[in-house]
């Protein structure tokens, strides 16, 4: 079976390549790491989901979060998996 391929459009693309893997990049995001600029720079190394540890934040900055994610999905066109890692 022939791995998948990624291919992410956009202004990002020419700095991009194709991505063709079975495994997943994961990262978990923190205060340093929320930014649209951040999140962009870790999905054209090659994250593929984003985790959320839903103990430490507040209702604002997930907020912020999961918007600046829909933001770098919508700018570079390509799919990006949420996992929310929840309290207990």
């Amino acid at each position: 079976m022939k791995a998948p391929e990624i291919l992410v459009k956009g202004k990002e693309a020419d700095n991009l390549t194709t991505i063709r893997s079975r495994t997943k990049i994961l990262a978990t995001l923190g205060p340093q790491t929320s930014t649209t600029e951040s999140i962009k720079q870790l999905v054209t190394s090659g994250m593929s989901a984003v985790r959320s540890n839903m103990s430490h934040g507040n209702h604002e900055f997930f907020s912020s979060l999961f918007e600046n994610i829909h933001t770098v999905r919508t700018d570079l066109n390509c799919p990006l998996a949420i996992l929310a890692d929840l309290q207990g």
